[in-house]
C-alpha cells in the first residue's frame, strides 16, 4: 500500500475512532465504509442538544467526479475536490475536510 494512502486510512480511522491496532479499513474503495465517515461528518451539529434552531455544520454535494463539502449555515464550499471515479472524489474531499477539522478544532 503506498505511504500516502496509508497515512490517509490512519488519518480516517483516527477520526471515526477506530483502534490503531485494529485493521486498516478500506476507505478508499468501498463506498459502505466511506459513506459512514460522510455520515459521521454530516451528523456535526452546533448548539446544544435539544436545541430546536440546532443546525447541520456541513453538507456533502457529490456529483459525478467533483465534491463540494459545505458550511452548513452560510453554504460556502469548505472543501472542493475532484476525482478519476466519483468514490475516490469522495474520498479525497474526505481526507482533506478530516484535515481542516483537526487543524480548526485541534483535535
Amino acid at each position: 500500500m503506498k505511504t500516502e494512502l496509508l497515512t490517509n486510512q490512519h488519518l480516517i480511522q483516527e477520526f471515526m475512532g477506530v483502534d490503531k491496532t485494529e485493521r486498516l479499513i478500506p476507505y478508499h474503495s468501498c463506498w459502505n465504509n466511506l459513506m459512514s465517515v460522510v455520515e459521521k461528518i454530516e451528523s456535526f451539529q452546533d448548539g446544544e442538544d435539544g436545541d430546536s434552531m440546532r443546525g447541520h455544520l456541513y453538507n456533502f454535494r457529490i456529483e459525478q467526479y467533483f465534491v463540494y463539502i459545505l458550511d452548513g449555515e452560510s453554504m460556502d464550499v469548505i472543501i472542493e475536490m475532484n476525482g478519476d471515479s466519483k468514490i475516490d472524489a469522495t474520498y479525497k474531499a474526505v481526507v482533506e475536510f478530516i484535515k481542516y477539522y483537526n487543524k480548526t478544532n485541534k483535535l
